[in-house]
């Protein structure tokens, strides 16, 4: 199921297909739309938290005495299982020819859109699938939609065209038999409007525009769908006597197992594991709050421009040869300088309505951190083996006191509970406020956040006995604005207004301060928007 979310995620957000339309700029930006508010799954407070640290500690896992088979899974789970195997397989068995493919990711539509109705109120396995399956309806057509969006820039088209026929052969090696080609032509191709069961399946969504489309879909009906599921999965309560049950063709299709014995086939899923799902849920819904945040207006235009310093696109990116870069041999320095040119003035800016995404975000943020901690908790506890176990609980049972402090500062940086980290390389500790610097310390720019120090002194080429060598180190980014960083590390303040250090100190100072967030005990689990800054 992971493998199925994890390639679904990789098509529809770096993708497009090999035709292309007229090359040319979109030239007007649609604004962002508000992020849609039903199917929200309430926020975990501090202390709900330690109540639900407290309870998972003194739970007892039970181990499971029976074997996992058919006859423990809903009758509605078999339905969906065997409606979904049978994709891609005419009436006798035989497998479709690729050309057929498109009429079976019809009949797919609408498994998808009938999995939806009344799943509330199914039972829990069929809603574990579901939460995990349906929300797939909202990447119809994504690689297609996409191709306006991605073709004016050679580069990146090229590089996500690369990402698609990758994908495809790992899924026609490690799935040569199952309905995953029929999903693939749901998400990279187009669909005219058409009939299934005498229902109207309506034709695809039409394609994107410009980024500011793509931006308003992410946070307007990916982020509803993500919101659904997320609340689907709050619904499900396991018994501890009673987990649930997944067979893996749905995975792996119908074709699979034949010769195996049950152990193999099927799946155990237990409360934790529920709880782990949510905590996913909950991590994508902060990431796309925070892809919210800021505009991504002329990102296609931006990739063509930096592709140009390692000779691709020359003749249509222009920055590169006005400011005179050396094409040979690019930096950092050089990369920024062409983000930072005037023709993206108006690019990656504050949103109008980025703090409601902000409040969102932080909210999203505790509580996939609670969750993780929760699941955690109860892994470590099993003491049966990883038969049929969906994830092996051995993997969570090393370095448990490691473990647990750091999400203990996680859980104590993102409710805004403590405000020091330590290196556990160094042993230095610094001061950080991080839940407010991402509520109210963010730039209106964020291109501010990005290098304004560079080591240029000197050549980038040196000469020695004769020989020309490069200066590896030369464009290497070593300074940060510190009058925006020292909402994160408020002792960069001191530092500012010390007159025998100063802001360029202070400046030189940040990547060490992030360098302590992210050597602490739970640092790198909420750093990560950070390190495409400071790193």
């Amino acid at each position: 199921m992971n493998k199925l979310l994890s390639l679904i995620a990789v098509l529809s957000f770096f993708a497009v297909a090999n035709s292309a339309p007229k090359d040319k700029w979109p030239t007007k930006y649609e604004p962002m739309v508000a992020m849609p508010e039903a199917n929200t799954v309430a926020p975990i407070s501090y202390e709900q938290y330690e109540k639900m640290a407290a309870e998972a500690k003194n739970t007892q896992v039970r181990k499971i005495a029976a074997t996992a088979d058919e006859s423990k899974m809903s009758q509605e789970l078999r339905d969906l299982r065997d409606s979904l195997n049978k994709l891609g397989f005419d009436a006798g068995g035989k497998k479709l020819a690729k050309t057929e493919l498109y009429k079976e990711a019809n009949k797919l539509h609408k498994i998808l859109l009938d999995a939806k109705i009344n799943a509330i109120n199914k039972p829990n396995d069929y809603k574990f699938v579901v939460a995990h399956l349906a929300p797939m309806a909202a990447y119809r057509s994504i690689v297609y939609r996409m191709i306006p969006v991605v073709a004016p820039s050679q580069a990146l088209r090229q590089s996500v065209v690369d990402t698609i026929q990758d994908s495809y052969a790992d899924m026609k090696l490690f799935f040569p038999d199952s309905e995953w080609e029929v999903g693939f032509a749901y998400i990279t191709e187009p669909f005219a409007a058409a009939k299934v069961d005498n229902v109207d399946i309506p034709a695809s969504a039409k394609q994107f525009k410009n980024e500011g489309e793509v931006q308003a879909y992410l946070t307007g009906r990916i982020a509803n769908e993500t919101q659904w599921a997320n609340a689907i999965l709050a619904s499900i309560v396991v018994p501890a006597d009673a987990p649930l049950v997944l067979d893996n063709r749905l995975v792996y299709g119908k074709m699979a197992f034949s010769n195996k014995a049950d152990t193999d086939r099927y799946t155990w899923i237990r409360q934790y594991d529920v709880t782990a799902a949510r905590a996913r849920m909950e991590k994508q819904l902060y990431s796309i709050r925070m892809n919210a945040v800021y505009n991504i207006q002329k990102s296609a235009r931006l990739a063509s421009e930096v592709a140009a310093l390692y000779g691709i696109e020359v003749a249509k990116a222009k920055i590169a040869s006005v400011l005179k870069i050396d094409v040979m041999a690019p930096t950092r320095k050089d990369r920024l300088s062409i983000v930072m040119h005037k023709e993206f003035a108006g690019s990656f800016l504050k949103n109008p309505d980025a703090q409601a995404h902000l409040d969102a975000a932080i909210t999203h943020l505790q509580n996939s951190v609670v969750l993780n901690h929760t699941a955690w908790l109860s892994y470590s506890k099993v003491t049966d083996q990883a038969t049929n176990a969906i994830i092996d609980p051995a993997f969570f049972k090393a370095r448990i006191p490691e473990t647990e402090k750091g999400f203990q500062n996680a859980i104590g940086l993102v409710y805004g509970k403590q405000n020091t980290v330590t290196s556990v390389i160094t042993g230095k500790t610094v001061k950080i406020n991080f839940r407010q610097f991402l509520l109210t310390g963010l730039p209106h720019d964020s291109k501010n956040m990005l290098p304004t120090i560079f080591d240029d002194k000197g050549a980038r080429y040196l000469n020695r006995d004769g020989m020309r060598y490069r200066d590896y180190a030369w464009g290497r980014a070593i300074g940060w604005d510190s009058a925006i960083y020292k909402n994160l590390f408020p002792e960069l303040d001191a530092i500012i207004k010390d007159p025998k250090q100063g802001k360029q100190v202070a400046d030189l100072q940040v990547n060490d301060y992030m360098r302590v967030f992210t050597e602490s005990r739970g640092g790198t689990q909420i750093a990560d928007f950070l390190l495409g800054y400071v790193r």
